[in-house]
């Protein structure tokens, strides 16, 4: 059937994180606790590690030299006073930083912000989203441009042609402030 050779042509990478423990796609070591919760992988932020780029690491080696698309489902809980930067960020193979997309919030008052190192940004600014809640991240790369998308509104575009080995789904923390629960539906990467 046709159904069957296309789904046998996809290539790519998905997590639905339907399962009883997070399992070695996932290096977690530099958060305070992450487990899977009902179908979600759930995070917690250790202190004082904000704009430092941790979180759940993807363990496998991507290699994303040409086109792809990288999309994740992400709810927040907000805390009291809480200062956080919860979302994806694209590597290198040696381990260096190429573009950010997520929430950044300033006491509670978060907004999407997405960025390629070294070139374009883009901050919706505080207060732009509720202090709870959830968005759809999405990164496509076509030639040489990346895409980044807020619910499914392009918010920037960009040169990066750097290749991608790995992702990490942050979640970090400004100093000892509270920090936000980050909750990851699914993520998935195709190419």
């Amino acid at each position: 059937m046709i159904a069957d050779r296309l789904r046998t042509n996809i290539r790519g990478f998905y997590d639905y994180f339907e399962r009883a423990s997070i399992g070695n796609n996932w290096n977690v070591d530099n958060l305070a606790s992450a487990s899977i919760i009902d179908g979600k992988l759930v995070t917690e932020a250790l202190t004082n590690n904000f704009d430092s780029n941790v979180g759940a690491k993807y363990t496998g080696s991507l290699s994303l030299d040409g086109d792809f698309v990288i999309e994740a489902n992400l709810e927040w809980v907000k805390r009291t006073s809480d200062l956080a930067r919860i979302g994806i960020v694209l590597f290198d193979s040696s381990d260096n930083a190429l573009a950010f997309a997520g929430i950044r919030d300033r006491l509670g008052r978060p907004g999407f912000y997405c960025f390629i190192y070294g070139g374009a940004d883009w901050y919706s600014g505080y207060g732009t989203r509720p202090a709870s809640g959830t968005v759809i991240i999405k990164l496509e790369r076509s030639g040489s441009t990346l895409y980044f998308y807020e619910d499914g509104n392009l918010r920037l575009s960009g040169t990066m042609t750097s290749t991608v080995d790995y992702i990490v789904l942050t979640n970090e923390r400004y100093l000892t402030y509270n920090g936000k629960t980050a909750k990851w539906d699914y993520v998935t990467i195709g190419w």
